[in-house]
Order: structure tokens, then C-alpha cells, then sequence
């Protein structure tokens, strides 16, 4: 897989993250010569402007130098995949919690910065990468990384590496920007017979914006050697000609190759809908890109073109050198869909292309019944009052009293004279619903009234459709109240003290209801429903 590598902004405080070093603690060098230093002191745990827990720890530079530099940690686990570049600032403290997810900060963690250098050997590419400060410790996260000298051929590598991106007639390195908006009008994918030179104007897609580059001159398998005109030479490097477009006059007034010379142009779409193949939908949100950077888990893939994909059903992608929990709000008719990252507000809902998404292998199962965990009954939390000021839309109706509504179903609250998005997190006694605010933190939770709470209608009706499906649903897996012990089995028939399930292996099994996990007895709580004797 080809990666792409762009420029990140640089900040003395950090939180959004896009670097991802992969380098272990025992590939790490010295520092080279021109490799700036730096002192780091006082790591700490603290807590943000919104009472989110973060690492946190101070820098010096010791020593001026050349190139960027980023974070490199480790904990008793092993390495931990953190995306932060170093401020350029000479000194100042960096404050980092994305990687930790869902709140969680360890106690036995190291950090230090690490730089990267490039390597050339031929048209082979890689990296390698030096320690360029001491470690900051807290707990025990084990041995500290002891970096070592480098080698001759790692010597010669990044020196080759340098030559390569000062000669223009050198192949540079091969990197991927896929097109994920149409070219402007006017503008032509560049064609095989277009022959362009040292300094001809082209442009490329990057996160669905066209750029401006410029040509440093070809190669012998009709790749073209760019320069990105807003950033600097160490981002020199080889595109194919379907990821570049030409102006068509300009295009016209160039020489021209053989036909035959090179292979004929093909756009490197990133996926049917960024061709136009499809129009978008009429609700289609702004769409985002976020470049795949790590290997996709075994159990996953990327979701197929031809899939029709439910509401709600779970996703990943990737961001911060991880992959991150998403779900599906809908499909668009260009193939894109509609998503909301599961650990940030609705401020962040995006449409994404399929490409940059994988799903779990089990939801390709066409026998595969997706679950609906339907929302607990726990204490309720503080009751706060949101009146209805405005009118309710037409799509959109208050929450029925007798709906059992799903974790994480999307509700709208009324404030400010607008309708804010609310998820729901569980029931509370009394029928009121204990509900966060997408667009505030934790701290804003609260119960509700299901009259001062709205939902849409398609959601409603497709909550009732999904429950009906677990109802008729003739498999599941189940898990005992311990947690330890999940089988897959068909469910026969239940009563208020107990179930009868039959095992894959044929083997039919009658236990106490109090042997199942919450969840199982939960989900066999919400079938149960009174039967009409003269039916």
C-alpha cells in the first residue's frame, strides 16, 4: 500500500495528530550531525480547558538543527503509534491525549523525539530514524531505548537520498494522491502523449482540493517528477500521470510522445463517486479525507462499492497513526457515506469515501442479523428541563413513551432556538432518558423528558424494523453473567426464568436466565410481549 505523506502544520501545543512514527526503541540511531537537540522535563498527567485528562511535558531545544521532529513512545507493551510534531519553537510544553482514547492515560509511559531521515537505494525508499533527546518517565514503562551508531549502509542510504532530490534527472521518491474531486473546467487529465519539461505548471488533489505543482522532469515509465509549489524540496516526488491535470490549452501547445511510448493515462480515482460517476445526495455532508496510514486489521476490510450499508452499523478509520471507532448515518447516492466518529461531537460528521473505511468481516455475511443492544434501565442523572420553543420538523416526531430506544440512538434536544443533536446513552426509571450532548463533553449529561426530546422519523421506524429482526433472529452469541464463556447459539424459547438455546453442535441447553450476561437477558427482556389469545 502506498502511503500519502504531506506536510502537517507545526504547533507548540498539539492535540489533532498525523505523523505516526514507526520506528521501535531498538532501531533507534544517534542524532545525525545536523539534527537539532533537545532537553524534556516534567512529564504529568493534567487536565484540559474541558476536563479531559492529557499527558503533558516540557521542551528545550539544546541544540540548533536541520528538519522536523516528532514523538516517539513506548510503554511496558511496546510502542505507542503517536502523531505529533515538535513545535518550532525553541521552547515550550506539548500536551498530547489523542492516542490514548476514550480517556484513558497510562501511568507507565516514556517519551522522547525522534527524526526521521529518508534512504535511497536505487528506486528502493525507506527510512530510518534518530533519538534527538533524552526520555521522560512515569511508572515503569521498562528499559529506556539506548539509540546506536549508524551503519555504513544507512550512511550511504540517506546520503544517496540527498543526492537523488538535488538531481533533477533522478527518479524521486513514488508517492500516491489519489483524485477525489472532478478536474476544474478547463483542466485534462495529463495524457501519455503529452510531453512536459523542467518547469511546466500542473496540479494534483489533495484532501479535494486542487494544488499547484510544478514538473521537474520525467521518468522512462512515464511517471512525472513534482514539485509542490507551497512546500519545500524534501517533498519532491514521482506521480502517475492519472493523479495530474494539465490546462487544456497548454496541453495542446506542448510536443507530444509515441502513442506506444507510454501505457495510456488512467485517473486514479479514489472511488466511483469522486469520477461523478453517481451524483451526490441532496443530504450528503462535507465530505473529509483521511488518508489510510497503517494496515487494516485481520478481521476487517474495506467496506465494498457494491454493499448497501445500515444505519448505525460499526466502521473504522483511521486518524492519529490508529483506527478509530465510527458509525454510519447513511448512504449517499454517489456511494460515500455519511459517518459520526463515535469519540467526538457531531461537529465532526463527515461523508467519507468507502476506500478510507473498513468494516468487520461479519458484516459482509449476507445470514449476518445485526444486534440491537437495547439501551439499559440505570439511575437516572441529573434531571435538567430543555422547553420546546421552536416547531418540530417535519421529519421528526417526539420520543413515543413506550419506545425502547437503542445505546447511541440520535435524538434532538431544543436550545438557543434550534434543535441540537443528543445521543442516547441509556433509560432511567420513570421513563426519562439519560441522553450527552454531542456538541459538549461528559459533563453535560443529563435526563430528560421524552416530550422535550425529538426523533426522527426514518430512525424510529428503522429501530422498530431492527428490533423485529432480533426478534425473529434464530441466532446469536450468547455470554454468561461472568463474561468468560460466549457460544454461538439458536434460540428455541424463553420464559421470565429461563432460556433454552441449541448449540452449533446440536446439543440443546435449558439454563436460569440469571446465568446470562445483562445484555442477553436485556435482549430477551425486549421480546417479550403479550400474546393475543384468539390470534
Amino acid at each position: 500500500m502506498v502511503v500519502n505523506h504531506r506536510p502537517a502544520t507545526i504547533v507548540a501545543v498539539t492535540l489533532l495528530l498525523c505523523f505516526g512514527i514507526q520506528a521501535t526503541a531498538a532501531d533507534l540511531l544517534s542524532p545525525g550531525s545536523d539534527s537539532p537537540r533537545y532537553q524534556l522535563s516534567n512529564l504529568r498527567t493534567e487536565n484540559d480547558q474541558f476536563g479531559k485528562q492529557v499527558i503533558a511535558f516540557d521542551y528545550k531545544k539544546t541544540k540548533a538543527g536541520t528538519g522536523s521532529v516528532g514523538i516517539q513512545g513506548r510503554t511496558a507493551d511496546g510502542e505507542l503509534s503517536i502523531s505529533a510534531y515538535v513545535g518550532s519553537d525553541d521552547s515550550g510544553t506539548m500536551r498530547l491525549s489523542s492516542f490514548f482514547g476514550r480517556g484513558e492515560i497510562r501511568t507507565d509511559i516514556e517519551l522522547y523525539f525522534v527524526q526521521t531521515h529518508p534512504t535511497a537505494n536505487g528506486k528502493k525508499f525507506g527510512h530510518v530514524y534518530s533519538m534527538v533527546s533524552n526520555t521522560v518517565r512515569q511508572g515503569n514503562p521498562g528499559a529506556s531505548p539506548r539509540p546506536r551508531p549508524w551503519t555504513a549502509d544507512e550512511k550511504a542510504g540517506a546520503a544517496e537520498f540527498v543526492r537523488i532530490m538535488k538531481d533533477d534527472s533522478a527518479y524521486k521518491p513514488p508517492k500516491e494522491y489519489k483524485v477525489s474531486v472532478a478536474p476544474p473546467e478547463g483542466f485534462d487529465f495529463l495524457a501519455n502523449t503529452v510531453e512536459v519539461v523542467k518547469g511546466t505548471k500542473l496540479k494534483a488533489c489533495y484532501q479535494n482540493n486542487w494544488h499547484p505543482l510544478t514538473v521537474i522532469s520525467e521518468n522512462n515509465d512515464g511517471t512525472v517528477n513534482m514539485h509542490w509549489d507551497k512546500y519545500d524540496s524534501s517533498f519532491d516526488c514521482s506521480m502517475k500521470r492519472g493523479e495530474l491535470i494539465i490546462e487544456s490549452a497548454l496541453a495542446a501547445r506542448l510536443k507530444k510522445h509515441p502513442d506506444s511510448l507510454y501505457a495510456k493515462t488512467v485517473p486514479n480515482w479514489a472511488s466511483p463517486a469522486a469520477s461523478g460517476t453517481k451524483p451526490p445526495s441532496a443530504d450528503a455532508m462535507q465530505r473529509k479525507s483521511y488518508p489510510v496510514s497503517i494496515a487494516v486489521p485481520g478481521d476487517s476490510q474495506f467496506i465494498p462499492e457494491n454493499m448497501k450499508v445500515k444505519s448505525k452499523t460499526p466502521v473504522q478509520a483511521c486518524s492519529g497513526g490508529k483506527w478509530n471507532p465510527l458509525t454510519v448515518i447513511s448512504e449517499n447516492d454517489d456511494g460515500t457515506l455519511n459517518v459520526h466518529w463515535v469519540e467526538w461531537g457531531s461537529s465532526f460528521d463527515c461523508s467519507m469515501v468507502r476506500s478510507e473505511l473498513i468494516i468487520d468481516k461479519k458484516y459482509l455475511d449476507p445470514n449476518y442479523v445485526q444486534e440491537v443492544t437495547i439501551a439499559p434501565v440505570e439511575p437516572a442523572k441529573t434531571r435538567k428541563q430543555y422547553a420546546v420553543s421552536i416547531s418540530v420538523p417535519a421529519d421528526s416526531q417526539f420520543v413515543p413513551e413506550d419506545a425502547k430506544l437503542a445505546v447511541g440512538t440520535k435524538l434532538q434536544a431544543c436550545w438557543a432556538s434550534k434543535w441540537n443533536p443528543i445521543t442516547m446513552l441509556s433509560h432511567a426509571p420513570g421513563g426519562t432518558l439519560n441522553v450527552r450532548w454531542d456538541d459538549f463533553g461528559p459533563s453535560f449529561d443529563c435526563s430528560m423528558s421524552r416530550q422535550e426530546l425529538i426523533i426522527k422519523k426514518s430512525t424510529l421506524k428503522e429501530l422498530m424494523s431492527l428490533n423485529s429482526d432480533s426478534d425473529r433472529a434464530v441466532e446469536r452469541t450468547w455470554s454468561d453473567s461472568t463474561g468468560k464463556f460466549r457460544i454461538k447459539a439458536k434460540l428455541i424459547k424463553h420464559s421470565s426464568t429461563e432460556v433454552t438455546l441449541l448449540t452449533e453442535a446440536g446439543k440443546e441447553v435449558t439454563l436460569p436466565l440469571t446465568r446470562l450476561s445483562k445484555s442477553d437477558q436485556e435482549f430477551l427482556r425486549s421480546m417479550s410481549k403479550e400474546t393475543n389469545p384468539f390470534e
